[in-house]
């Protein structure tokens, strides 16, 4: 996989964890400062890191412990970007083209 698609890839992660443009630019431009200095097999630290932050929340009191993710992700599905509004209709409404579609009805049974 090339860089561009790695980065496009961290900034789809951003956007799904509702980080903000601040958060994603820091995370971005560390991402690019650790593709062009570090090797391949130095970027193996990274998951090193990651587990030991794993055991460490493991070997706490037991208690689930919730991220920072989780929570931006939970308020993303909760709290809707667009909410659509809905109209609600008296039952006594008929648009225009009801009335219309009542007035050839009447005009064909007629016939």
């Amino acid at each position: 996989m090339d860089n561009y698609k790695t980065l496009g890839y961290l900034l789809l992660a951003c956007k799904r964890l509702c980080y903000s443009k601040e958060e994603a630019r820091n995370i971005l431009s560390e991402m690019l400062i650790i593709m062009e200095t570090q090797t391949a097999e130095e970027a193996n630290e990274g998951f090193s890191w990651y587990e030991k932050l794993e055991e460490e929340i493991e070997n706490t009191t037991g208690d689930r412990v919730v991220t920072i993710g989780e929570i931006r992700l939970a308020k993303q599905k909760i709290f809707a970007k667009n909410p659509k509004k809905t109209t609600t209709l008296s039952d006594s409404y008929e648009s225009e083209i009801t009335k219309a579609n009542q007035k050839l009805l009447k005009i064909i049974r007629s016939l």
